[in-house]
């Protein structure tokens, strides 16, 4: 194995969109990552190691050193180039990494062919889960029932998705949501079918239609058999509420019911919950309690911003790609909860704060004029991260006009990019009133989550 040096660290993964360095961060405390000696530790989720990173990404040329959680100590140049970095692995074992989406449609499937093979087979464990017990599944359920992926491709994922599988169907199984009596689909006709009602039901409603995951997030679908899926919703497409009673009903009735998945890495930590039931009744309601700007060395050592809401939930405010516009994301244990991209942003913050700020267009239009020393788009910059860092609900360590500018001068254009295009979001919040930003991040949490009033009931699995 081969260890990484600061600019494979630093470089954007083609396939995963995000750079190394921020693949780390999401890593610490969960996520084993081959080191050179062959071992594969997890990094502890720590300040040191949290700080370590946010110091090297904001410029520092020498090599990082992170503490495993049993304390060791190991130095960046030997981490080893693995798959972790590049989007996971595909048919053919390590080293072939796959875009992020494809590896998505693999393991979702792979899901779909454990539910079939355990429901249909008594197995005290997962290696009681033969290949030929899931090809058997994949001929029984159908291929046209998880699209286009080959068997091949969703068995050729490593272990760690198997256990995932197995740990999921295990709890549907036992919590009594599916049995031999069910078929399981993912992107076929049937579950298509579904989500092309909805869209019918937001335009019959004269309503902008809202995407897929944000009304049902379900990545694959349980229908019992000997239901007539297409029938049902060739009808259920008047309203919006109708198709979404429609829904409600058939999830009580455990005849249909879509199924959110996360990876679970330990079976004593999965959770279920069941989500927009009754919808309303059930939204959640946050506060915004603090944000956070600055990095642990500087303004611009961190790549983004962070909201911390109520309820213990933190929002990671930052961008995907290079000069891209920034996504809201809820962090979870083991991956992210959902996104909410500018769109929705732009729209709460029109809709609940009576502000309008520049799109990402413009945004890139000032922050290249910032980088050409542009001195009033500078002064623009100053005033809202003067105003944020003022504010009561930041912790960041207050910093003077003339030392923001002179880290200013030292950035790149990305960096200049993603940290002006926070600030104008949390410039609209520390000028907005308590109730104003508060059903700003209620939107916002509540959008990511999929969990509006327009959402439909599901369930969740994760860790």
């Amino acid at each position: 194995m081969a260890g990484m040096g600061k600019q494979a660290w630093l470089t954007v993964n083609s396939f995963t969109k995000e750079s190394r360095i921020d693949i780390m961060r999401k890593a610490l405390g969960k996520t084993k990552i081959p080191v050179i000696d062959g071992s594969e530790p997890i990094f502890a989720d720590i300040q040191e190691n949290r700080d370590a990173l946010e110091i090297f990404a904001a410029g520092d040329t020498a090599p990082f050193r992170l503490r495993t959680k049993n304390m060791r100590y190991v130095k960046s140049t030997n981490i080893a180039k693995s798959a972790i970095f590049g989007g996971g692995y595909g048919a053919g074992g390590p080293g072939n990494a796959v875009p992020a989406t494809i590896l998505t449609a693999r393991f979702e499937s792979l899901q779909c062919l454990y539910c079939y093979a355990m429901a249909n087979n008594r197995v005290k464990n997962r290696l009681e889960v033969t290949e030929g017990m899931l090809k058997r599944a994949f001929d029984n359920n159908g291929p046209s029932k998880i699209g286009k992926t080959k068997f091949t491709d969703a068995y050729a994922l490593d272990e760690s998705w198997h256990q995932s599988s197995y740990f999921v169907a295990k709890r549907l199984i036992r919590d009594g949501y599916i049995s031999d009596k069910y078929n399981f689909h993912r992107d076929d006709d049937i579950m298509n079918s579904i989500y092309d009602a909805k869209v019918r039901a937001f335009k019959n409603n004269g309503m902008a239609n809202l995407n897929n995951d944000k009304w049902n997030p379900g990545d694959i679908w349980a229908v019992k058999k000997g239901v007539d899926v297409k029938k049902i919703f060739k009808d259920a497409d008047t309203s919006v509420k109708k198709i979404n009673t429609i829904v409600q009903q058939a999830f009580d009735d455990k005849t249909i019911i879509g199924i959110s998945l996360k990876k679970v890495v330990k079976e004593e930590a999965m959770k279920s919950s069941v989500l927009n039931s009754n919808r309303r009744n059930y939204i959640e309601k946050y506060q915004l309690e603090g944000m956070k700007i600055a990095g642990a060395k500087s303004m611009f050592s961190a790549q983004g911003g962070r909201l911390s809401l109520s309820d213990n939930k933190e929002v990671d405010v930052r961008s995907g790609t290079f000069l891209g516009s920034l996504n809201m994301e809820i962090l979870l244990k083991t991956a992210r909860g959902g996104r909410a991209g500018q769109g929705p942003q732009l729209d709460a913050a029109k809709r609940f704060m009576n502000y309008i700020y520049p799109d990402n267009t413009k945004q890139k239009i000032q922050s290249q004029a910032i980088a050409n020393k542009d001195e009033r788009a500078i002064d623009n910059f100053w005033m809202m991260v003067d105003a944020i860092q003022k504010s009561s609900l930041v912790k960041d360590q207050l910093i003077d006009e003339a030392t923001f500018k002179a880290e200013l001068d030292n950035q790149e254009l990305k960096n200049i990019h993603v940290k002006l295009s926070v600030a104008y979001i949390f410039y609209g919040l520390v000028k907005a009133n308590k109730q104003q930003r508060n059903d700003f991040v209620d939107y916002i949490a509540n959008y990511a989550g999929s969990s509006l009033p327009e959402s439909s009931v599901y369930l969740k699995v994760y860790q």
